[in-house]
C-alpha cells in the first residue's frame, strides 16, 4: 500500500459512467482510497509510473486499446500489482485466457457486485504471494551464505523452511551418517531410523516442533546407530531465520559429531569414580592406621608422667637426658599421628565441628601461657594486648585452640630473636586478631601455597624446623568452617603478619 495508508487504484475505461458505476462498488468496502482514471495507453502507463496503483481495474474493451494489453504491460514491468478485468460478457475460453496472461480475476458488468470483493481478493493474494516471494528469497540467501560457509565444514549443516522440509543439506552429513546429502533431502525418516529407539520419541519431539519454534536450542544431544552398528553422538544446535518484518520463515541447524568428546567423558567418568574409591580407601587407611599408632602411643606417654615424677629426685643427667628425648620424640609423633588424622577427616568431611558461644580473650590468654617459657628461653619477646575485652563469639572450641596454638606456635617456633606481638581489637567494627613477628619470614612465591596439606617452603626447614606441613591447612579449615578468615604478610628475613577476621 501506498504512502499515509491511502489504497491507489488505477481505472482504465472508456466510458465515465462505467468508471462511476466500478467506483460506487469500491465504496462498500474501501473507506481509505484515491482514484486515477484513464482511457488511453500513453495516460495508463504515465499513471504506473506516477500513480503507483494498488489494484488495478481494466475493462476488457476499451477504443484503441484493450484489457489483455494493459494486463501485459502490468505483467512485465509491475507484476505485484493486483489486476481485475470488468468485460461486458465472457466465456470459458476469454476467462482461462485472462488468467492465463495473469489476471487475479474477472467480473462481470451484470455482477458488478462482486467487485468489491473480488478487489479485496487480488489484494490479499498479492501480498500473500509477495510475502512468500521474500520468504523464498531469504531463504535462498541464507541456503547461499550456508553453501559457502559449509563447502569445507565437517559439520553437518542443514536449512529448513516453515512446513520443516530439509531445503538444504551439507555434505558434512556422509562423513557423519555415511548417507549422501541428497539422500536425506529426499528422505528425512533415513534420519530418524538412525537414532536409537530409547531417544527417538525425544528427538522428533523436537525437530516436529521446529518449524514454528522461534528460539534457538543448544546443546541437544543424542545418539544414532550406522548401518555398520556403531554408535554415533550428535550435539543439535538450531536458530530461526526471519524476514524482514520479523516473520518466521525458517530454520537453520547444525548437527555435530561429538562421538570422542562423549567417549572422554565416559572414561573420566570411570577414572572419577575410580579415583573416589582409591580415596576412600586412603582416607580410611588413614584413620585407621592413626588410630592404631594413637592408641599404643597415648600408653606409651602416659607413662612418661610417671618416669618423669620418679626423675625428679635423680641427679643421673645421661638417664634424664635419654628421658628428654623420648618425651619430645613420643609429643612429636603424637602430634603427626592427630594432624594425619585431622586431616583425613576433612578430606572426608567427617571434621567435628560443634560450635558455641566461646570467650575469645581467654582461650588466646590460656594458649600464650603455654608458650611463654618457650619465648623466654629463645630470648624472645611474647607480648599480648586486648582492647576487645571479655568478647564473646560462636566457635567450636576445640578446633579455635588448635588454629591459634598452631599459630603461635609457628610465630614462636619461626623467630629467633626480636619478637612476637599478638593483638585483639575492633578494626571498622570488625573483630580482628593479629599475630606478628620478626622470624624468618615466608618467600613470595610460597605464600599461594601455604595452605596446601604436605606443603614445605624449603627442604631444610623440615630438617631445622621439623613437621610435614599439615598445619596450617588444618587451621585454615578449623577458622572457616566458623566462618573466620585468615590473611597473612610475610616478608623474607623480616617477620610475618597473620590475621585473623571473626
Amino acid at each position: 500500500m501506498n504512502q499515509e495508508n491511502i489504497l491507489h487504484v488505477l481505472i482504465l475505461d472508456s466510458v465515465p459512467s462505467d468508471a462511476e458505476l466500478t467506483q460506487e462498488e469500491l465504496n462498500a468496502v474501501l473507506k481509505n482510497y484515491s482514484v486515477n482514471v484513464v482511457d488511453t495507453k500513453k495516460a495508463y502507463i504515465k499513471a504506473l509510473e506516477t500513480f503507483k496503483p494498488d489494484l488495478i481495474i481494466s475493462e476488457y474493451h476499451i477504443s484503441k486499446f484493450d484489457g489483455l494489453s494493459a494486463l501485459e504491460i502490468r505483467q512485465n514491468n509491475y507484476p505485484n500489482t493486483p489486476f481485475i478485468i470488468l468485460t461486458d460478457s465472457v466465456n470459458e475460453e476469454k476467462a482461462i485466457e485472462c488468467m492465463k496472461a495473469g489476471a487475479d480475476d474477472y467480473v462481470i458488468k451484470d455482477h458488478i457486485m462482486r467487485l468489491g470483493r473480488a478487489s479485496l481478493n487480488a489484494i490479499e493474494k498479492k501480498k500473500n504471494e509477495l510475502e512468500h516471494s521474500n520468504t523464498i528469497n531469504k531463504l535462498q540467501e541464507s541456503e547461499l551464505k550456508y553453501r559457502l560457509f559449509a563447502v569445507n565444514n565437517s559439520d553437518w549443516i542443514y536449512l529448513a523452511d516453515t512446513s520443516g522440509k530439509w531445503l538444504f543439506v551439507s555434505t558434512g552429513c556422509k562423513k557423519i551418517t555415511g548417507f549422501k546429502n541428497k539422500e536425506l533431502l529426499n528422505d528425512k525418516n533415513l534420519f530418524y531410523d538412525m537414532i536409537l529407539p530409547e531417544h527417538r520419541s525425544k528427538v522428533l519431539k523436537h525437530f516436529n516442533s521446529e518449524p514454528e519454534l522461534k528460539l534457538s536450542v543448544e546443546d541437544f544431544e543424542f545418539p544414532i546407530i550406522l548401518e555398520n552398528k556403531d554408535v554415533k553422538w550428535i550435539s543439535h544446535s538450531c536458530s530461526p531465520v526471519f524476514n524482514n518484518a520479523g516473520n518466521l520463515i525458517g530454520r537453520r541447524g547444525i548437527n555435530r559429531d561429538i562421538t570422542k568428546y562423549m567417549q572422554l567423558i565416559k572414561k573420566y567418568k570411570v577414572t572419577q569414580v575410580a579415583a573416589q574409591n582409591s580415596h576412600r580407601i586412603m582416607t580410611l587407611f588413614l584413620a585407621n592406621i592413626s588410630h592404631e599408632i594413637r592408641t599404643p602411643l597415648t600408653s606409651m606417654l602416659g607413662f612418661t608422667d610417671f618416669i618423669e615424677n620418679q626423675l625428679i629426685e635423680n641427679s643421673n643427667e645421661d638417664i634424664k637426658e635419654c628421658f628428654n628425648s623420648i618425651k619430645s620424640s613420643g609429643d612429636r609423633l603424637m602430634n603427626t599421628v592427630h594432624g594425619i588424622l585431622d586431616l583425613s577427616l576433612i578430606e572426608s568431611d567427617n571434621f567435628p565441628h560443634n560450635p558455641k558461644s566461646v570467650k575469645l580473650a581467654n582461650i588466646i590468654e590460656t594458649i600464650i601461657a603455654k608458650y611463654k617459657s618457650i619465648a623466654n628461653e629463645k630470648k624472645i619477646k611474647l607480648s599480648y594486648e586486648n582492647q576487645a575485652k571479655d568478647v564473646v563469639i560462636s566457635a567450636d572450641e576445640n578446633n579455635l585452640i588448635k588454629a591459634l596454638s598452631n599459630l603461635i606456635d609457628n610465630a614462636v617456633k619461626f623467630t629467633d630473636e626480636g619478637q612476637v606481638d599478638i593483638k585483639l581489637n575492633y578494626i571498622h567494627d570488625d573483630l580482628v586478631l593479629t599475630i606478628a613477628d620478626t622470624g624468618v619470614g615466608i618467600d613470595e612465591d610460597y605464600l599461594n601455597q601455604i595452605f596446601d596439606p604436605f606443603s614445605q617452603e624449603r627442604p631444610d626447614f623440615t630438617v631445622k624446623y621439623q613437621g610435614l606441613g599439615m598445619g596450617m591447612a588444618i587451621t585454615k579449615h578449623c577458622l572457616e568452617i566458623d566462618g573466620t578468615s585468615i590473611i597473612i604478610h610475610s616478608k623474607k628475613d623480616v617477620g610475618t603478619t597473620v590475621v585473623l577476621t571473626f
